[in-house]
């Protein structure tokens, strides 16, 4: 009987640190579950953000292209001839150059799409 009384209790003992041991192992595994959704949440808040920086920097770009192309522009139409010697170059007046410069910067920034398409495609011709 004291035999069966000392396996009883080794069973209960073994039993026991089962116990503890799944315990623990559901709390790693809660405290794992709650860091995976954390960096889901980090992750994403980086790809939104990384999606919002790569917009500015297009949109930096493109605004770098037509001031560069304005300025190219405007300096061609005002240095350019007084550099020659001759004032028979007329100077582009504001608003065909605007136009000009509206023209340059929609076909930059959609370039398969056919300048007729715009409405702003015969402003100079109509002199706005």
């Amino acid at each position: 009987m004291d035999s069966i009384q000392a396996e009883i209790d080794r069973t209960k003992g073994v039993m026991k640190t089962n116990i503890e041991k799944t315990l623990a192992r559901g709390e790693k595994l809660e405290a794992l579950e709650e860091k995976a959704d954390t960096l889901n949440s980090r992750a994403r808040t980086f790809q939104s953000n990384a999606r919002q920086v790569r917009r500015n920097f297009c949109m930096q770009y493109w605004r770098n292209i037509v001031v560069g192309i304005l300025i190219l522009v405007v300096s061609s139409s005002v240095f350019l001839p007084h550099s020659l010697g001759s004032d028979h170059y007329p100077l582009l007046d504001l608003p065909k150059l605007a136009c000009l410069v509206l023209k340059t910067a929609v076909h930059i920034s959609l370039p398969n799409e056919p300048l007729h398409s715009h409405s702003f495609y015969n402003c100079a011709v109509h002199g706005l």
